[in-house]
């Protein structure tokens, strides 16, 4: 996959381009279908493929108060597209004077410096100085411009339409199973392991205390399944995320004790998986109280660890 930074950077000369636009932040099931339909175009036509997108969200810029936290950061988006089969990725720094400019300026520069031929975006698709443009005007602009417009409808997962602000919602109320769902993969925010308190250590379950990015969605305060990615393994862990109110905390913690694991993960970056939740944070009377809800927790956590192994496998034994 050929990832381009610069938007004036041109490729006119390359094979015809289907292109998808969007924001892209979670490349949840509805992305996915965009992508889809690229790659089928590039099956039927011949044509190659592209994302065009931005290296942070627009909202960021047009106003930094009420932008939305993040599913995923960019090198994790990267990640994700070279693993779908992308030809080629747009990442445009999205700027203020980017944001002023008008929706039909914005596809002459698409396709001024691309050979588009086709169009690919979602039902409800703004773009444009104030988010004016919209999928009606790329009907317009298709006919004036000489490309095909394709306007996928939204994804439903059990009735759901499958959206980034409703994913944002699902895992700020601790909804990180069916988050999963709409996300094609678990939900996951990475870090550094920084030094705590050491007070699992104390306690017999020693923890692994994450510095993250604060642009990240948190999950609903609380004890969850997690999967641990140390870069060379996978390892089971369980995490808290909150405020540790049982000392007395302030401020969010995200630390995992990880299940049969004795080591030094210290400044080591790591990314943790958010597969289910198992209960709510709650304040204990003392350490020992604390302590032997930590023992049910973990006892908790391998019976989920059973059962999403069992969920993975199909009737024949399969992974599905």
């Amino acid at each position: 996959m050929k990832i381009i930074f610069n938007k004036n950077n041109s490729d006119t000369n390359d094979a015809n381009t289907a292109v998808a636009l969007g924001t892209f932040d979670g490349v949840h099931l509805g992305h996915r279908r965009l992508i889809y339909t690229l790659k089928q175009l590039k099956k039927q036509q011949g044509c190659s493929t592209m994302v065009y997108t931005f290296a942070r969200h627009p909202m960021e810029v047009i106003a930094p108060n009420d932008a939305p936290s993040i599913l995923m950061d960019m090198q994790q988006r990267i990640r994700i597209f070279n693993s779908l089969g992308i030809d080629r990725l747009i990442l445009n720094e999205f700027d203020l004077n980017f944001s002023l400019i008008e929706p039909e300026k914005f596809i002459d520069i698409l396709t001024n410096n691309y050979n588009v031929s086709y169009i690919v975006v979602g039902y409800n698709f703004k773009f444009g100085s104030k988010g004016i443009g919209d999928v009606h005007l790329l009907e317009q602009l298709s006919n004036k411009k000489g490309f095909e417009l394709i306007v996928v409808p939204p994804v439903r997962i059990n009735g759901d339409v499958v959206s980034s602000s409703f994913i944002r919602q699902l895992i700020s109320d601790g909804r990180v199973g069916y988050a999963a769902k709409l996300l094609g993969m678990p939900y996951s925010i990475d870090g550094f392991v920084t030094h705590g308190f050491q007070r699992g250590r104390t306690l017999g379950f020693p923890t692994v205390n994450l510095k993250f990015n604060s642009k990240r969605v948190v999950p609903a305060f609380g004890v969850y399944l997690t999967l641990v990615d140390v870069g060379q393994s996978m390892m089971w862990g369980v995490t808290n995320v909150g405020q540790n109110p049982t000392f007395n905390g302030k401020n969010i913690h995200i630390e995992t004790y990880i299940m049969n694991y004795e080591g030094d993960l210290y400044d080591e970056k790591i990314r943790l998986y958010f597969i289910d939740k198992i209960r709510e944070e709650r304040k204990f009377n003392d350490r020992e109280e604390l302590k032997t809800q930590i023992n049910k927790d973990v006892k908790i956590a391998k019976r989920c660890i059973y059962n999403f192994i069992q969920m993975c496998y199909n009737t024949k034994g399969e992974i599905n």
